[in-house]
């Protein structure tokens, strides 16, 4: 009944194996893949020679379909031995060290098994007899079949503990490829020990082929059901474990099937609580992978906000799995965790920022330093050219004085009748007029000579010295008139007395003529508006209830915004066009004012611009 019973499944057996084959064949440039084809193909020949050895008609053809069997079992041992290296990861031993070795003692065994009718050593005798129709052998073994048998149960079974020793860390996709594999191998494992050892009288048939047959329709659930040959423990084991970036493995259905340590500890989740899930259903693995595309080739950079409230920067690689047919069977999502890249990538950058902006400054500060040098070097020459110019008017003012008295005195000398009384009278009218004016000229040139004079001293030479802010803008008033005249009423309304101030009358007189410029290229630029001129300018001098006598300058312009009322006293911003100005004007004048002389220089809240500058009382 047994051999009937064989005889029946057999042919599934060969069709489920030929259905494993064709199902590993895509995979075959793999070397994981080309040892399960072994195997296969080994248990298919080993299968068939169990058949025919049935179906033959003599005890030779009978004999020798079963050294063919004999032939492709220990190589089912070896190249399940092999498949099991390269699932656990050790592909590399079976490069490096050669894989015939292994080859050895089963080439001994079918040494052994064809030349069995002159010795012992691995059938002792034969037996042949009838089961039903079916002719078959059965013997007594000797030395070298035990020998044989060890073997192979050995690599079988050393294979089944390294399949099982790669469940990639207790991963649940790795357990049912490993007990799908594992259970396929210990089928004709069992089989052929109740067989080898008769633990059933009654049944005088191998079925061990029957058994690997079986396991080749495992492998086949394997591969279809749980991955195998796509994602191997190895992936896990070696890459995915060890590697500090987080990775992700997602099926065609969007479900999760595998992630590592890394995953786990950026996105703050629980493998055990994702895999098998839609990736959509987890919050924070939503915040970076919704509206991306999985099935192509991909990398972006996106922000995370974990559970405990951290934001994380991350980059993320998609890469679609495929087989070697080009079918995508999945993908891998890498994630990087680049927050520090990010926080040292922006201390560099703003770093860069603050050095460029330093190397501005000291250009600009290169080029004030030339400037000033200039402008000292220019101080002193004008210095000097104004005391030469002050001799020569004063030879011209005590000439023309001279003159003056000597018409005078020859005036009187005329002879009575030489012109007529009224005559005379109207050239003595004309030579006092003339007098006064040339007087007031030499006084108005002399003033203008003293105010340039006094601007253009170097710093060093000065000494401080009480002086009368109404004067010193009176003084400055007519050194500016030509620039101002036409286009700037100046409107005065000084408290006087005054009291004095104890300062730099060259400084001052500058810090005033600056505020005079400043409020004609406020009117000017009305005038470019549309305006028209003359603008006007109010100023006005007073006491504080501090101690301190206030000038106010308000002038018609329009007006200075309110956030840049503070930025107008830094070095180098100004308002003017292009070339139209340095900067500097006002950030000197408030130094000059506030280091100098301890006063304050600002302009007051208002949609009219007022400069305001104060300083301290001289002492009493």
């Amino acid at each position: 009944m047994d051999y009937i019973v064989f005889v029946a499944v057999a042919p599934v057996a060969v069709c489920l194996l030929i259905l494993a084959v064709h199902t590993v064949w895509p995979y075959r440039r793999k070397l994981i893949s080309r040892a399960l084809l072994g195997y296969l193909i080994a248990v298919t020949c080993f299968l068939l020679g169990n058949m025919l050895e049935l179906f033959s008609k003599s005890e030779n053809a009978s004999i020798f379909w079963v050294q063919i069997a004999h032939v492709f079992y220990p190589l089912i041992a070896i190249t399940w031995f092999i498949f099991a290296l390269a699932y656990a990861g050790f592909e590399h031993l079976v490069a490096s060290r050669k894989p015939y070795l292994l080859f050895i003692l089963p080439a001994i065994s079918v040494l052994l098994v064809f030349t069995h009718p002159f010795h012992t050593f691995f059938w002792q005798e034969l037996h042949f007899f009838y089961g039903g129709p079916f002719l078959t052998v059965r013997g007594s073994y000797g030395p070298w079949f035990w020998i044989s048998g060890v073997y192979v149960y050995i690599l079988l079974v050393s294979g089944a503990v390294l399949i099982i020793g790669s469940w990639g860390g207790g991963k649940a996709l790795y357990r049912n490829q490993s007990s799908a594999v594992v259970l396929g191998s210990l089928i004709p494992i069992a089989l052929n020990l109740v067989y080898t050892f008769e633990f059933l009288p009654w049944l005088r048939k191998d079925f061990t082929p029957i058994g690997f047959a079986l396991s080749g329709f495992a492998f086949f659930i394997g591969i279809h059901r749980f991955g195998l040959l796509r994602i191997t423990p190895i992936a896990h084991r070696l890459v995915l474990r060890d590697i500090a970036s987080g990775v992700l493995v997602i099926d065609l259905d969007d479900n999760i099937i595998d992630c590592n340590e890394a995953t786990e500890l950026i996105l703050q989740v629980n493998h055990s609580l994702i895999i098998g899930t839609p990736w959509h259903e987890n919050r924070e693995i939503r915040q970076f992978l919704e509206g991306v595309p999985l099935r192509e080739r991909y990398n972006f950079e996106t922000s995370l906000l974990q559970r405990d409230g951290t934001e994380l920067s991350l980059e993320v690689w998609i890469c679609p799995i495929q087989e070697q047919t080009g079918k995508t069977v999945g993908t891998i999502v890498t994630i990087h965790d680049i927050t520090e890249r990010v926080r040292l990538s922006e201390q560099w950058r703003t770093a860069l920022l603050e050095l460029e902006e330093r190397n501005e400054r000291v250009q600009d500060l290169q080029l004030t330093l030339m400037r000033q040098d200039k402008l000292a070097t220019m101080g002193q020459l004008t210095a000097g050219m104004l005391h030469d110019l002050n001799n020569p008017l004063t030879f011209l003012q005590s000439g023309f004085l001279a003159l003056d008295r000597y018409l005078s005195e020859v005036l009187p000398l005329v002879p009575p009748g030489a012109m007529a009384e009224e005559e005379r009278t109207e050239i003595e009218e004309e030579r006092q007029i003339i007098s006064r004016d040339f007087e007031q000229g030499f006084s108005r040139i002399r003033e203008s000579l003293q105010s340039l004079l006094r601007l253009s001293r170097p710093l060093p030479d000065q000494e401080p010295e009480e002086s009368d802010l109404n004067e010193l803008i009176e003084a400055t008033l007519e050194l500016a008139a030509p620039a101002l005249r036409g286009k700037l009423d100046v409107h005065k309304e000084y408290d006087r007395p005054l009291p004095g101030i104890l300062c730099f009358p060259g400084e001052i007189s500058n810090v005033i003529l600056n505020l005079l410029l400043n409020a004609l290229h406020a009117v000017e630029e009305v005038y470019r508006a549309g305006g028209s001129y003359p603008g006007t300018l109010r100023i006005h001098t007073s006491t504080t209830d501090q101690g301190m006598v206030r000038c106010s300058f308000r002038d018609s312009g329009p007006g200075i915004a309110e956030n840049l009322r503070e930025k107008v006293f830094e070095p180098f911003f100004t308002t003017k066009e292009t070339g139209k100005g340095t900067g500097l004007g006002l950030s000197i004048a408030r130094d000059v004012v506030t280091r100098r002389h301890g006063g304050a220089l600002y302009i007051t809240p208002g949609p009219i611009t007022t400069f305001v500058m104060e300083l301290p009382r001289a002492a009493l």
